[in-house]
């Protein structure tokens, strides 16, 4: 493919990190972290953050490239890793217990996802409950990444090799005593 290919995807903060969720159940919020990737074969990966000179976290605290590079891992084993550039322009705090870091690894498996069907058609999609297992598990629970992904408010955990989980969408207005 000669174009540049772009994907941008937008990921909400949860609330899985406020209270006791007993890491089961989050709500997604309506405040986003907007992830804009620009796909270069051949380049190198490159990461900045709006308004910042310097990204906020160190190489090895990348949530979205290791998110990113664990979707290839998963189900892309063995095919070249398509790098990026990514402009993220960050509204969640980071470590401010809103899902900053499950915002990011959903960024980075949508992303790869993304690539896997532009570059790999000829290798199968997982299917929604193995993809969202896989990122259920990028945390070790799901109660961030499956509220981020999904949106509304979910109750969800693992049972063997499947994620189990229920989603409601709440008015909006709710009030909560």
């Amino acid at each position: 493919m000669s174009s540049i290919l772009q994907y941008s995807i937008r990921v909400p903060g949860t609330s899985a990190n406020l209270g006791p969720g007993f890491d089961l159940f989050g709500l997604a919020f309506r405040i986003y972290n907007q992830f804009q990737f620009q796909f270069l074969p051949g380049k190198e990966f490159k990461t900045s953050v709006k308004g910042m000179e310097t990204l906020p976290f160190g190489p090895d605290e990348d949530i979205v490239l290791s998110s990113y590079r664990s979707y290839f891992k998963r189900f892309l084993s063995g095919k070249e890793i398509i790098p990026y550039s990514l402009l993220m322009d960050l509204k969640l705090p980071m470590k401010g217990g809103l899902g900053s870091s499950a915002s990011a690894a959903v960024a980075g498996v949508c992303s790869a996802r993304f690539v896997h069907k532009k570059f790999y058609p000829e290798i199968s999609i997982p299917k929604e409950n193995e993809f969202l297992f896989h990122l259920g598990q990028i945390e070790g629970h799901p109660d961030n990444t499956i509220p981020a992904y999904l949106g509304g408010f979910v109750f969800s955990y693992f049972n063997g090799n499947r994620l189990e989980f229920v989603k409601k969408n709440f008015q909006r207005k709710c009030v909560v005593f």
